[in-house]
């Protein structure tokens, strides 16, 4: 009986070790680059947050927000906003410790663009147009395992509206931890 008590005893602390040992399907990453606004005549300096989901191994779900300002190009000023949701392959598999992988999904972005015109009577006049807008996005996107739990990965993506027009495209570098 003793030893019965023993073993179970110590097959229960070895499980809860072990269950410790592994990762959630869980990561985080944050992300900087550059894109374009428009047809490419607004240079942006663009931040990303995301989180993925691993499903298995070829497939993996993301949720992110993103942000862009410029304040070159055809327009005093423009920016946007931008949430999007994801779905990634990797061909290659999403279990090694490099990462390849295609994704698409939908978004909802909202543009501010500001300009100035010359008016005859009131000189220059500033005006400002906003525009909300759903898209589809096309992501390619390598990362790179290092250690257990950081990531390293280089984004490329494009972004384009269906209502009112409106594209974003660009590349990023972008860094994260597994939680």
């Amino acid at each position: 009986m003793k030893k019965t008590i023993i073993l179970a005893l110590l097959f229960t602390v070895y499980a809860g070790l072990s269950a410790q040992d592994r990762k959630s399907g869980f990561d985080m990453k944050f992300g900087t680059g550059f894109g374009f606004m428009g047809s490419g005549d607004m240079r942006t300096l663009s931040f990303e947050n995301e989180l993925n989901y691993k499903i298995n191994r070829y497939f993996t779900a993301a949720a992110s927000i993103g942000i862009g300002k410029s304040d070159r190009g055809v327009m005093d000023h423009a920016d946007y906003l931008m949430g999007s949701a994801n779905l990634f392959v990797s061909p290659f598999r999403n279990d090694k410790g490099n990462n390849f992988r295609i994704g698409g999904g939908a978004s909802f972005f909202n543009h501010t663009n500001v300009y100035h015109n010359w008016d005859l009577q009131n000189g220059t006049v500033y005006e400002m147009y906003r525009r909300k807008t759903t898209g589809f996005n096309v992501i390619l996107e390598d990362e790179q395992r290092i250690g257990s739990t950081l990531l390293i990965g280089l984004k490329l993506f494009l972004t384009g509206g269906v209502k009112q027009g409106g594209i974003i495209f660009g590349s990023m570098v972008k860094v994260g931890a597994v939680l």
